[in-house]
């Protein structure tokens, strides 16, 4: 049994707050039998005062390495993408089989607007024989997405959460430069969503998704159908930790992570904001003494 479980998380340096509450969310959610050992793509390193928040919300056998992306970039891939508002961020994920395929056999990526609300252990462990799993959509644009592009597998995977599996990757990439020509001819089209779009493409036929409605929640998305789902994507904007980010829900659970806010006084600050609402109803005369 694996004791280790691989994680590469990339984020610019307005996602601090977002890196900082996965790293605990998932330190929180993992058993302490398995350690967890992050890897940071980024071009630029952490401040000291953010990596000692990070390093202590970690155990002590648990690891977070800083790796530089600005090599695959300029150096190695020199690929210009066409990202539209995009940033340049979101593209590090690609590079990740180059980086770690001869380092680890398996590392799970997720970003970082993504809480974890469960053990993800039988999740990142279990790939099968596929090279890349990750969450299925099914909207409609993924639909045209699929015939536009003659998708063979007919699977469109969100790229939010991806697990690369390298035990069978010399089956489609044989060296590294298979793997870039691919993302090279892809590179300059203007897609919608430039990595998920690139990625579903590059590994047609060797990838398998999971029901996203069984897996992932988007506050303000989507509607609830499970009790507990393993990941809090906050996909829209704003952001948790932007101005007028926080609102009720799920987002509770963010700012706890962030601000160490405990189960308790949360449930507290819930319990008052009703009764709030209740005198405001029932007795209108305090409506003009009570601002929301």
């Amino acid at each position: 049994m694996e004791s280790i479980i691989n994680i590469a998380v990339s984020s610019n340096a307005n996602y601090f707050d977002g890196l900082l509450a996965l790293i605990k969310s998932l330190r929180k959610k993992t058993p302490r039998k398995y350690n967890l050992r992050f890897f940071y793509l980024n071009d630029k390193e952490l401040s000291y005062s953010q990596n000692k928040k990070i390093c202590n919300s970690l155990n002590k056998s648990d690891e977070f390495i800083f790796c530089d992306t600005s090599i695959f970039q300029n150096d190695i891939c020199k690929i210009k993408f066409t990202l539209s508002n995009w940033d340049s961020s979101i593209m590090n994920r690609l590079f990740i089989p180059i980086k770690f395929k001869n380092l680890v056999d398996k590392i799970i990526y997720i970003d970082t607007d993504i809480i974890v609300n469960d053990n993800i252990y039988n999740f990142y462990s279990n790939t099968d024989s596929c090279l890349i799993k990750g969450l299925q959509e099914q909207r409609d644009e993924n639909i045209t997405f699929i015939n536009q592009y003659h998708i063979r597998d007919n699977l469109y995977l969100n790229s939010g959460v991806l697990v690369f599996n390298f035990k069978q990757w010399d089956v489609l990439f044989p060296n590294d430069t298979k793997y870039l020509d691919v993302i090279k001819k892809y590179s300059k089209n203007n897609f919608l969503y430039p990595d998920q779009d690139l990625i579903n493409i590059i590994f047609d036929g060797y990838k398998r998704g999971e029901p996203l409605q069984k897996y992932e929640f988007v506050p303000g998305i989507s509607l609830p159908k499970h009790k507990k789902y393993m990941f809090i994507h906050f996909a829209s904007k704003p952001k948790p930790w932007e101005q007028n980010g926080f609102k009720r829900g799920y987002f509770l659970k963010f700012k706890r992570y962030v601000l160490k806010i405990s189960d308790t006084l949360l449930i507290i600050k819930r319990i008052l904001f009703v009764t709030i609402l209740l005198i405001s109803k029932f007795f209108p005369f305090f409506r003009k003494y009570i601002k929301y």
